[in-house]
């Protein structure tokens, strides 16, 4: 093997042209908890907000080194000997170390202005502003530092977000609900409920009035509906308890929204022993069966575990329109997040788990968050939307629906702990967000050599990231400077 030193890393068989035998996911487990200082690496399964996987030259097995330690062949490694005495450059941009210090003097900049860390893609546009040129494509985003000049340029308009198509209740609600194949699911019964309610009783309470829909939408989407930039057929569904968008194309949710309270619970019942069905408001060929998911766990995007509630809480979000493919060491974290049960994964004892049970925490003690999740597919490791039909998908046995590598969480809240439902009055509002890699296996990183607060924040993530993944704009209702800030800001450390 080759071994590439520095801040980051790299080892490639030493004869990349005749070597057959090198195997980057054994090399990389091999070397997994070696050193407290270092992280080993999968390239597929770096943390995205890295962008460090699409090309070529990119190394298949990537080391990741604490702040002021670098990778070397040896102790006589020149690089070593040349760079530990001084510095080098490279290492994870959380690191304190690597934050630079931007000033700025001149009839264009507002005085005395202190402005949020931001990213060094974000000059040139501020640059090609300042000029007076037309700045070319680049990883900026436009008017993100418009906040700090006196006279800043209008933010180009975005082209109009896709419609949202239209699931509403059956008129023939008895054909509709023909197709419950997820009854027959191992662990699905759709009987013996609380008050002799039916399917039919817990159906109904998906069949809203506007005034409903309005009401409900206010609470789970105070900052608006995450926008959808591409060609796609989609519907919006609500529910009491949470709204989620439904791609036709994908047969699952494009992202889901709820405003946990500060009083949400995790739920101590199994819940998946109730009743999964199939979503009446979905036409039956734009949904996929319950037996359809084959080697995959059905996982749900909006979790039924979430809130403690009775069973017209947890029904609502047993639907298919709710449902996505998980691996088995991801999926069964769902259940995880509420029983301790040793025998699962050590991926979800550490981290799907806890991610669960710290953001019902941030809802206890920040008077509320609001939580938007949903999948990624990124096959190609580009950091963007993957297009339909991209080389390396993956689907769900006979089926046209892809596998997602990748599960994002964003959670917002109240500094001053205000009303999320209000969007704060106007106040300021933190965000902190995630994108939680969907593997067939344990990654490298779950051999626990890291705590769960560190591994955490070894998965955050910009929204602006989420964004370019998803092709969804967040927080369309605010205002521009406050919704770039929010989509841009890029969290060093959880929440308390």
């Amino acid at each position: 093997m080759y071994i590439y030193s520095g801040a980051v890393g790299r080892i490639r068989p030493l004869r990349p042209d005749i070597d057959n035998t090198f195997d980057p996911i054994e090399v990389a487990d091999n070397l997994t908890c070696t050193s407290p200082h270092m992280t080993v690496y999968n390239k597929r399964d770096l943390p995205k907000r890295l962008h460090f996987a699409n090309n070529r030259r990119i190394e298949d097995v990537v080391i990741s080194v604490a702040d002021k330690w670098l990778v070397a062949r040896n102790a006589e490694d020149s690089y070593a000997s040349t760079f530990c005495d001084g510095g080098t450059h490279g290492y994870d941009n959380e690191y304190r170390s690597m934050h630079a210090l931007f000033v700025a003097h001149g009839p264009a900049f507002k005085q005395n202005t202190i402005s949020q860390p931001f990213q060094n893609i974000e000059l040139y546009d501020l640059m090609a502003d300042l000029v007076g040129v037309t700045p070319a494509p680049n990883n900026g985003t436009r008017g993100s530092l418009n906040h700090i000049l006196q006279q800043p340029l209008p933010v180009p308009s975005e082209a109009p977000p896709a419609a949202a198509g239209s699931c509403p209740f059956p008129t023939d609600y008895a054909a509709a609900s023909q197709n419950q194949d997820c009854t027959s699911v191992p662990g699905s019964s759709c009987t013996g409920f609380a008050n002799s309610a039916t399917v039919e009783d817990f159906d109904s309470e998906l069949n809203l009035t506007s005034t409903q829909e309005s009401m409900y939408q206010s609470q789970h989407l105070p900052f608006g509906a995450p926008s959808v930039t591409f060609p796609t057929g989609y519907c919006r569904l609500t529910q009491k308890d949470y709204v989620a968008a439904y791609n036709r194309d994908t047969y699952m949710p494009l992202w889901s929204a709820a405003t946990l309270s500060q009083d949400t619970q995790m739920s101590s019942a199994d819940v998946t022993s109730l009743c999964r069905r199939h979503d009446v408001r979905v036409p039956a060929t734009d949904s996929l069966n319950c037996t359809e998911f084959g080697d995959l766990d059905i996982g749900y995007l909006y979790s039924p575990y979430q809130k403690s509630g009775d069973e017209s809480s947890w029904m609502s979000a047993l639907v298919t329109s709710n449902m996505v493919p998980q691996h088995r060491t991801f999926s069964s974290s769902m259940q995880m997040f509420a029983l301790a049960i040793s025998s699962y994964s050590f991926y979800v004892i550490i981290l799907w788990r806890p991610a669960e049970e710290k953001i019902s925490g941030w809802a206890r003690t920040y008077n509320g968050v609001n939580v938007i999740s949903g999948p990624i597919f990124d096959w190609d490791l580009d950091g963007t939307r993957d297009m339909t039909g991209t080389n390396g998908t993956q689907y769900l046995s006979n089926t046209p629906a892809p596998i997602p590598t990748d599960y994002f969480k964003i959670v917002t809240k109240c500094s001053g702990g205000g009303d999320i439902t209000s969007a704060c009055q106007g106040g300021k509002l933190d965000v902190i967000s995630f994108i939680l890699p969907h593997r067939d296996r344990y990654l490298s990183v779950e051999r626990g050599c890291q705590d769960t607060n560190s591994l955490m924040e070894t998965h955050v993530a910009r929204v602006r990231d989420i964004e370019l993944l998803t092709g969804l704009r967040f927080f369309p209702s605010l205002d521009t400077n406050q919704a770039l800030n929010l989509r841009l800001f890029l969290p060093t450390q959880l929440w308390d």
